[in-house]
C-alpha cells in the first residue's frame, strides 16, 4: 500500500489514501499482450498497473512514435453491460476536456477480440497519495498551487456538465514541467454526464466513488452535482495540510457514518506537528460543509478563496520576504495561465520617453480586478526618470486644477508604501468570493472602481489642511463601511473575508474598539485564538470601561494573551 495502512481483504481501494489495491498477480492473458500490436496502431511495451476495471499498459503509437498509456478493460468484464458503458463514458467524458490539468485521451477503440480500450497521454510522475506519504510536510505554496490546478480542471469539466465523482489522491498525478509541477486529473470512469439521458448506471453492490473521499450526498445516495467534487477536493486539501483524513472508519459503513455525522478537527489539531496556515483551514472548513449550499458554488470560487487565503497568509508573515516574492509570483503566473485568451497590458512609450501601462480591459473576474489595481498603482506610482515614485495626483489631475498655493510634492520625495500595494492586492483577491456568480458579475465593476479610487488618498501627497481633514473623514466613513461589510461576511460564515475587511478598516481607523472586537470574533471563528486574544486586548486598551470586560478577559486568557 502507498500509505502503509492495513486494509480489508476484499477491498478494491484503500479507504485512507484512495489508492487502488492490487490483490492479484498480473494474469497470463494480460502478459500476453506485451509485444503485440493493438488495432494496428499501438505496440504494447509493458504493464504499468492493474486496477479493478482494467489493465494499464505502456505503449507506443507506431505512426507518431509517441509514448502513450493504454487502458484495456478486463476480459472478465467485457460481458458486463454496466461496466462497459462506464468505460465508454470515461473515454467520452475525458475526450471532451482540453484543460492542461486534465489527462488527454487520444483514442478509443476495441482490440481484435472486441475488448474496449482507450489510449491516453503517458504521465511519468507521482500521485498525491505518494507525494503526501513521501514528502510530508508539504510546503504551503505547493499545496495551494496543486489544489488550484485541480480546481481549474474541475471548473472546465463542470462547465461542460461533467461531474467526476471519484476525486481522490490516486486520481491526481503530479508531473514535473521544468522547475514547476503540473497536476493532472485522471479516471473519469464514474463521471456523471448531466447532458446524457437514459438508464442510470447503478445497481446493487456497485458503489460510485471511494468511501473516504465521498461527499455526504454520495454516501446517502442523494443527487450529486459539481459541489460533490468540491467536498472531495476539500478532503484532499485537508489530507495535504496535515497528512491525516478528516473522517474515519474501519469499514465503508463506518466511514459513511463519519462523513454524514462527524465534524472534523481543524488540520492543525489533527496533527500537532504539522505547520498549517490557519487561513487555509478556513477554506478547508467551508469546502467540507455537510450541506452543498454552504460550500463553494464552483471550483473557480474555491480556487479564488484558496488563493486569497494564501495571499492573506503571506501578508501576515507566513513566509520570509524572499519566499513570499517567489511564491506570490508563481501563484499569480499560474492563475493567469488558467484564464483563456486574456490580453495582457502592454508597456508603450510616451513622447516624453516614460512608459505608459494600458489597462487590461478584457480581464474578467478576480484576476482582472487584481490586474487593474496593479496597473493603476504602477501607472500612477511608477518609477520616474529621476528614480522616484510618481503620485496618483500628479498623473491623474490636470495641471489647471491644482491650487497655486498647493504645489505638488516633487516626484523624488514621493513613495508608495509596499504595504498599501500588498493590502490592495489581497483586498482585490477576495472581492466577489461570496454570493452567486451572476450577482458577482453585476457587482464587480463597482467594486473595481471603488477599490481603485481608494488608492488615491493613500498615494497623494502635499494636501492642504482642509483636504487632509476631508480625507480623514472619508477614511473614518470608509472604515465604518468596511466594518459593516465585515460583520455581514462573518455572519455568513466567511471569516477569512471578514478578517481582510477588518484589517483594512483598522488601517483607516485604528481607534475603533468595535472593529477590534469584531476582528477578535472573526479570529475566533477561524480558530486563531492567539490572534483573537491580541485583538481583544486592543478592545480593552481602547475602551477600559467595556461593559463585557470580564468576558473579554476570559477570552484573552483562553487565547494565551
Amino acid at each position: 500500500m502507498k500509505c502503509g495502512r492495513p486494509f480489508v481483504s476484499n477491498a478494491n481501494f484503500c479507504a485512507y489514501c484512495g489508492a487502488t489495491i492490487q490483490m492479484e498477480q498480473v494474469g497470463a492473458s494480460n502478459m500476453e499482450r506485451v509485444g503485440s500490436v493493438i488495432d494496428n496502431t499501438f505496440r504494447v511495451d509493458g504493464i504499468v498497473g492493474v486496477g479493478s476495471m482494467g489493465v494499464v499498459y505502456a505503449a507506443t503509437h507506431l505512426a507518431l512514435g509517441r509514448k502513450v498509456a493504454l487502458k484495456v478493460l478486463r476480459e472478465s468484464l467485457v460481458t458486463d453491460r454496466v461496466v462497459v458503458e462506464r468505460f465508454r463514458r470515461e473515454a467520452l467524458a475525458a475526450s471532451r476536456l482540453k484543460h492542461a490539468n486534465t489527462i488527454n485521451v487520444i483514442h478509443f477503440g476495441q482490440t481484435e477480440s472486441g475488448t474496449p480500450y482507450m489510449a491516453m497521454e503517458f504521465l511519468e510522475g507521482r500521485d498525491l497519495s505518494e507525494i503526501v506519504s513521501q514528502d510530508f510536510p508539504i510546503d504551503t505554496r505547493r499545496v495551494v498551487s496543486l489544489i488550484s490546478q485541480v480546481c481549474g480542471a474541475l471548473d472546465e469539466a463542470h462547465s461542460q456538465g461533467i461531474i467526476h465523482r471519484d476525486i481522490k489522491p490516486a486520481n491526481i498525478v503530479v508531473v514535473a514541467k521544468g522547475s514547476e509541477e503540473l497536476a493532472k486529473v485522471l479516471d473519469f470512469g464514474i463521471a456523471k454526464l448531466q447532458d446524457i439521458e437514459g438508464e442510470g448506471l447503478t445497481r446493487d453492490g456497485l458503489v460510485c466513488g471511494t468511501p473516504a473521499f465521498m461527499s455526504p450526498e454520495q454516501v446517502s445516495g442523494a443527487t450529486v452535482d459539481a459541489r460533490s467534487d468540491l467536498f472531495s477536493l476539500g478532503i484532499i486539501l485537508y489530507f495535504m495540510l496535515c497528512g491525516r483524513l478528516p473522517f474515519h472508519g474501519k469499514s465503508a459503513v463506518e466511514m459513511a457514518s463519519s462523513i454524514l455525522m462527524d465534524t472534523p478537527k481543524p488540520p492543525s489539531k489533527a496533527r500537532l506537528d504539522a505547520r498549517v496556515a490557519p487561513q487555509l483551514e478556513v477554506v478547508c472548513a467551508r469546502a467540507l460543509e455537510k450541506s452543498p449550499d454552504n460550500r463553494y458554488a464552483t471550483a473557480g470560487e474555491f480556487r479564488q478563496a484558496l488563493e486569497a487565503a494564501y495571499e492573506l497568509y503571506l501578508s501576515e508573515g507566513g513566509e520570509s520576504s524572499i519566499d513570499r516574492s517567489k511564491s506570490t509570483s508563481a501563484l499569480v503566473q499560474h492563475s493567469a495561465a488558467t484564464l483563456v485568451h486574456q490580453p495582457a497590458f502592454v508597456p508603450q512609450r510616451r513622447s516624453s520617453g516614460r512608459k505608459k501601462l494600458l489597462l487590461p480591459i478584457a480581464l474578467g473576474g478576480t484576476m482582472g480586478l487584481i490586474a487593474a489595481v496593479l496597473v493603476f498603482v504602477l501607472a500612477s506610482g511608477g518609477r520616474d526618470d529621476d528614480g522616484g515614485m510618481s503620485s496618483a495626483a500628479s498623473e491623474t489631475t490636470p495641471p489647471e486644477t491644482l491650487a497655486p498655493s498647493d504645489p505638488p510634492t516633487p516626484r523624488s520625495q514621493r513613495r508608495i508604501d509596499p504595504r498599501v500595494l500588498s493590502r490592495l492586492v489581497a483586498r482585490a483577491a477576495v472581492v466577489g468570493l461570496s454570493g452567486s456568480a451572476s450577482s458577482r458579475a453585476t457587482e464587480e465593476p463597482s467594486s473595481e472602481r471603488s477599490l481603485i479610487e481608494e488608492t488615491g488618498p493613500e498615494l497623494a501627497a502635499g494636501d492642504t489642511d482642509t483636504e487632509r481633514k476631508d480625507r480623514r473623514k472619508q477614511s473614518r466613513d470608509r472604515a465604518a463601511q468596511l466594518h459593516k461589510e465585515a460583520k455581514k461576511k462573518l455572519k455568513a460564515g466567511d471569516a477569512n473575508h471578514a478578517i481582510v475587511l477588518l484589517k483594512e478598516s483598522l488601517e483607516l481607523n485604528s481607534r475603533s474598539w468595535q472593529a477590534w472586537e469584531t476582528l477578535g470574533d472573526a479570529y475566533l471563528r477561524a480558530s486563531r485564538r492567539e490572534d483573537a486574544a491580541k485583538a481583544y486586548e486592543q478592545v480593552l486598551k481602547k475602551n477600559p470601561k467595556h461593559p463585557r470586560r470580564k468576558i473579554l478577559e476570559t477570552k484573552i486568557k483562553a487565547g494565551g494573551g
